[in-house]
C-alpha cells in the first residue's frame, strides 16, 4: 500500500506542472487576433481599426492585425466577422453599416449576430467636389443637378452604405436626380474624384481632410444638423433649407456567443486603447466626435439604428 501510495504521489507531482502549463496556454489570448475591416485601406474605418489595434496589442501581449475585406456596402467583411468562431480571435469592425446591410439587401446580418463591444466615434456626411469645380455652394450643386438630371455622378462607399443613403436623402430633399456610383469604400471614391472620373462624392468630411488641406478638393456642404468642427466655415445643407442629418458611427464587436471571460478581456483592452493619447489624438486630428458606448447600451443603440434603417432604406432606395 505504501509503495502504491508513493507511486501515485509521484505521478501527481509530475503531472501538476503539466496541468499548470496547459492552464496557462489556454488562457486567452494565446495567438494573433484579427480585426476585420469591412472597407478598403485609406478610409475612416481602416484608420479606426489601425489606430486602436496597437494599444490592444500592447495590453493583450499578442499581435493584433487588421484584415481588409471590402465589398457589398460592408456586407462581405461584416458577414465574415459574424460567421467567425466565437473565440475572440476575430473582431469585427462595426460601423453604421451593420445596421444597414440587411435592409439594403447586401447581407443577411444584423447587430444581433454580434456581441458588440463598443461604439467609439461619430462623424457627418458631406458633399465634396474637386477644388476647380464651378460648384461652390449647396445652391450651385442643386441648380447644376436640376439642369442635368441624372447626369451628375456622385460616388459613394457602396450601394446601401451610409454615404449612399446620405446622398439619396439629399437627392430627395432637394428634388433632384443623381447618378450614384458605388465604390468598395470611401477611399476609392475619393481617388476617382481626384482623377476627374466623377463629379462629386458623398463621404465623411473627415475622410477628405488631407485633400481639403492640400487644396485638391472642396466641401460643398455638410449633411448634418450642425457644422463640422474640423471645417467650421463649411455650411450645412440645413442652412440652405434642406433638413438632413446623417452621421456615421464606428464600433467593434465579436461573434454572438463569445464567452464572458474572452469578451471582457477584449473589451478592457479596447477601452484602454481608446483612452490612450494616440487614439484620442487621432480622433481630434480628424474631427471625429468621441462617442464611447459599450456592452448592452451599444447593443440596444445598434438595434435601434437597425430598426430605423429597416424602415428608411426601402423608402429611400425604392425597394
Amino acid at each position: 500500500m505504501k509503495k502504491g501510495f508513493v507511486v501515485l504521489a509521484l505521478a501527481v507531482l509530475i503531472a501538476a506542472p503539466l496541468f499548470a502549463e496547459g492552464a496557462t496556454e489556454s488562457k486567452f489570448p494565446t495567438k494573433s487576433i484579427s480585426i476585420v475591416c469591412q472597407a478598403n485601406p485609406g478610409g475612416s474605418s481602416d484608420l479606426n481599426c489601425r489606430t486602436i489595434a496597437p494599444g490592444m496589442e500592447e495590453i493583450l501581449g499578442v499581435p493584433v492585425t487588421v484584415e481588409n475585406r471590402p465589398g457589398a456596402g460592408g456586407g462581405i467583411g461584416i458577414s465574415y466577422a459574424a460567421a467567425a468562431p466565437a473565440d475572440g480571435y476575430v473582431i469585427g469592425h462595426l460601423p453604421v453599416d451593420v445596421a444597414q446591410i440587411k435592409p439594403a439587401g447586401n447581407a443577411d446580418v444584423t447587430p444581433e449576430d454580434f456581441r458588440v463591444l463598443a461604439r467609439v466615434s461619430t462623424h457627418p456626411a458631406a458633399i465634396i467636389v474637386k477644388a476647380d469645380s464651378p460648384i461652390k455652394t449647396t445652391e450651385d450643386f442643386i441648380a447644376y443637378a436640376k439642369s442635368n438630371p441624372g447626369k451628375v455622378s456622385v460616388g459613394n462607399s457602396g450601394t446601401g452604405a451610409v454615404w449612399h443613403l446620405a446622398a439619396c436623402q439629399f437627392e430627395q430633399a432637394a428634388d433632384i436626380t443623381l447618378n450614384h456610383i458605388p465604390f468598395e469604400g470611401a477611399a476609392p471614391s475619393i481617388t476617382a474624384l481626384m482623377g476627374g472620373h466623377i463629379d462629386a462624392i458623398c463621404a465623411s468630411a473627415a475622410e477628405v481632410r488631407a485633400q481639403i488641406q492640400s487644396g485638391d478638393l472642396r466641401i460643398v456642404c455638410v449633411l448634418s444638423a450642425e457644422r463640422f468642427g474640423l471645417f467650421p466655415d463649411v455650411p450645412t445643407a440645413k442652412e440652405a433649407g434642406y433638413d438632413i442629418n446623417v452621421l456615421c458611427w464606428l464600433g467593434f464587436g465579436v461573434p454572438a456567443g463569445t464567452p464572458d471571460d474572452v469578451y471582457n478581456t477584449i473589451l478592457d483592452a479596447m477601452r484602454t486603447s481608446y483612452q490612450s493619447e494616440a487614439y484620442q489624438n487621432m480622433l481630434a486630428a480628424n474631427g471625429y466626435t468621441p462617442a464611447w458606448l459599450e456592452g448592452e447600451e451599444f447593443q440596444k443603440y445598434a438595434m435601434e439604428e437597425f430598426e430605423i434603417y429597416n424602415e428608411l432604406i426601402p423608402r429611400v432606395l425604392g425597394y
